[in-house]
């Protein structure tokens, strides 16, 4: 169903680094739910990930790094 890149790993990107939502996630000794945001800048083809908190530092972007760079996709020794 999901096309595969040279090394058949799926094309998608999922994001398993944070949770949100009440049902028992998360929310023990002391942890602070966090979800991830993606921002799409489709004019110079820029895609922007982060995690914000649930409570405390709620305006802090946690973890921000620039996934996709002038159309092309940046691996990690890349992300900034």
């Amino acid at each position: 169903m999901l096309e595969k890149d040279a090394a058949d790993k799926p094309s998608l990107w999922m994001c398993y680094g944070g949770g949100a939502g009440l049902g028992g996630y998360g929310g023990y000794n002391d942890y602070v739910r966090r979800i991830r945001f993606f921002e799409f800048d489709m004019g110079p083809g820029r895609v922007t990930t982060y995690k914000r908190l649930e409570w405390g530092q709620t305006e802090s972007r946690l973890d921000e790094m620039v996934i996709v760079d002038g159309g092309a996709v940046k691996g990690p020794a890349d992300a900034s």
